[in-house]
């Protein structure tokens, strides 16, 4: 069988578009047109079709900017609330930056908050208790037995 879009080559991969239990498109590509085209251009094809009038007022020209890789256009995000794909947010970059400032936060890494304050209280955790045994051996028990209190708090957090 052929690619569906360039007819050139012979189809490797099979796209089924269901929706509500029923297969409605099936798309069959091969390799290269698999990689240029993004599956969201297909499926957001009926939504395409529907209408042509501006959503929200933004004017036609802006309404109707599309992105490069998933033809996807700032219409039917504004209609959808989904992007098409991560190349989007390149395309609709001044587009977006007021929908993203709403929302009130923002990605500042891939740690997430519980985690980095575990790995803090156990590295607290840790000096301490090399301060412990410090104090232990110095024979300074007033400051070992406040340090043994402070890391029995410690551990109960741990836990």
């Amino acid at each position: 069988m052929k690619c569906s879009l360039c007819g050139r080559f012979e189809a490797s991969i099979a796209i089924y578009v269901v929706n509500h239990k029923k297969v409605r498109k099936k798309l069959f590509l091969c390799k290269n047109c698999a990689y240029k085209v993004s599956v969201a251009y297909f499926t957001s094809a009926n939504s395409r079709e529907s209408s042509d009038a501006p959503v929200s007022g933004y004017t036609l020209d802006i309404a109707s900017q599309r992105c490069d890789f998933c033809q996807m256009s700032f219409e039917e995000f504004l209609r959808n609330g989904v992007l098409g794909c991560p190349r989007c947010y390149v395309s609709f970059n001044s587009l977006l930056e007021p929908y993203l400032r709403a929302c009130g936060s923002y990605h500042v890494g891939k740690k997430p908050y519980l985690w980095l304050r575990r790995k803090k209280l156990e590295k607290n955790f840790q000096r301490l208790r090399a301060d412990f045994e410090k104090c232990v051996s110095e024979e300074n028990y007033e400051r070992a037995n406040y340090l043994k209190k402070v890391l029995e708090r410690l551990q109960s957090k741990l836990k």
